[in-house]
């Protein structure tokens, strides 16, 4: 068979495989380098992604801790005091209780007794006689609104700061 195809021919050909072969090793070795050196610097910048993820969750975990916390000690101190204030209010309407069956029993009350079947004319449904007297209730009732409506004002900013916090 050698002698049908010149030496030559084969010289050519086998110095062609070794030339292609040579070439698809350095274009292989050249790409896995590069595929390789790629992979670590996608890798690398991804670690560092996830490190700043982390530490971002971190933070994010920490004051959302920290906002709860404060939260919990604004209820407490809102429940607190409210409790204080309830006993407050039951200790006043206990003691006024107590203070009204005492005038009722001693007389001296100046509600109407019970079974009386009517009341003494206070004179709320009359005209007042003297204008100042009605001009100083006026002035008193204002007075008292202005209080109520500064206090409310007061509650109104307070519970909106809650909500903003």
């Amino acid at each position: 068979m050698m002698g049908l195809v010149p030496w030559r021919l084969w010289l050519y050909g086998g110095a062609l495989v070794a030339l292609t072969a040579g070439l698809w090793g350095i274009h292989r070795h050249g790409y896995t380098t590069g595929y390789e050196a790629g992979s670590a610097a996608i890798v690398a910048a991804w670690d560092a992604d996830n490190v700043l993820r982390e530490k971002t969750r971190q933070r994010a975990q920490a004051a959302a801790g920290e906002e709860l916390r404060r939260q919990r000690e604004i209820t407490r101190d809102v429940e607190q005091n409210l409790t204080a204030r309830l006993d407050a209010a039951d200790a006043r309407g206990r003691d006024l209780a107590r203070r009204l069956r005492d005038a009722l029993t001693a007389g001296t009350c100046p509600l109407p007794q019970p079974g009386d079947a009517t009341s003494p004319a206070d004179g709320a449904g009359e005209e007042p006689d003297n204008q100042a007297t009605l001009g100083a209730a006026l002035a008193d009732h204002l007075a008292a609104c202005e209080h109520d409506a500064q206090r409310l004002t007061d509650l109104q900013t307070w519970v909106g700061r809650i909500n903003r916090n």
